[in-house]
């Protein structure tokens, strides 16, 4: 009996220290999975930026050089727009942007800074932003910001000698350039540039502006509160199913400004 006693004391008494042991290193060491994830989160660098990837959207870009047309209602309409382009040397466009390409999309909060030395521009799409210089977006590698910078189709001038009347008939009101840029519409009435259609390897990408407003304050400066685009699918730096997408950029004016 005093063999078997003591036995049971050496059991008992391993038993207190395995189970000491173990507490000890639950305290003080790794308690399993969750904390070695917890471990890893800690130890990567905060703040780290993404991976960048560049696109070219040269059908963005002015041309460097502006010729004229042997049409003098090309040469009025064209010129007219490119000194209201040229006008606009810094502007900030505070609104929203929505997409519908597979279904309809959330409406995001948008910034777009423009500045005419160097063509260049800062868009800021809700989370997401990019630079653009020159036609070159650089972005985020999993981004689609190069659909957004296509608003700037809006600051765009265009080359006079390029163009000529279209042989397409316009509809009332309106005048229709065509090149092999591909097409211009104009409103007959005001001179302002309404619609371009940019002809792409990708497709025909096509830019409305409408709702103009006065941003200076004499009123000789306007722009289009909304410009919507229509983009084929091929353009997206992902797979759609739609042929086309549709991105509208809605402008608040009390929030945005023109300058020198």
């Amino acid at each position: 009996m005093r063999t078997i006693g003591v036995i049971v004391a050496v059991v008992v008494l391993g038993m207190l220290v395995y189970l000491a042991a173990e507490r000890f290193v639950g305290e003080t060491g790794p308690k399993g999975p969750a904390t070695r994830v917890a471990n890893r989160a800690t130890t990567k660098p905060a703040g780290k930026p993404k991976p960048q990837t560049t696109v070219d959207m040269a059908m963005i870009v002015s041309p460097a050089e502006l010729g004229i047309s042997k049409d003098s209602t090309v040469n009025r309409l064209i010129s007219k727009h490119n000194q209201w382009e040229d006008a606009l040397k810094n502007v900030v466009m505070r609104g929203s942007c929505t997409w519908v390409v597979d279904g309809p999309g959330a409406v995001a909060p948008m910034v777009i800074g423009f500045d005419r030395q160097g063509q260049v521009a800062d868009l800021v799409c809700g989370p997401r932003k990019c630079k653009v210089a020159t036609g070159k977006v650089t972005m985020d590698f999993d981004s689609a910001m190069n659909i957004d910078s296509l608003y700037l189709l809006v600051f765009r001038k265009f080359d006079p000698a390029e163009f000529q009347i279209s042989a397409d008939v316009a509809e009332e009101g309106q005048i229709l350039l065509e090149s092999k840029m591909g097409k211009l519409i104009f409103d007959a009435d005001s001179g302002r540039l309404v619609q371009a259609d940019v002809t792409t390897e990708k497709g025909t990408i096509s830019a409305r502006f409408a709702d103009f407003v006065p941003m200076s304050a004499d009123g000789a400066i306007e722009m289009p509160t909304t410009i919507a685009l229509t983009i084929p699918k091929k353009v997206y730096p992902f797979a759609v199913k739609d042929e086309t997408g549709l991105a509208t950029f809605t402008m608040d004016p009390s929030q945005s400004k023109v300058g020198e």
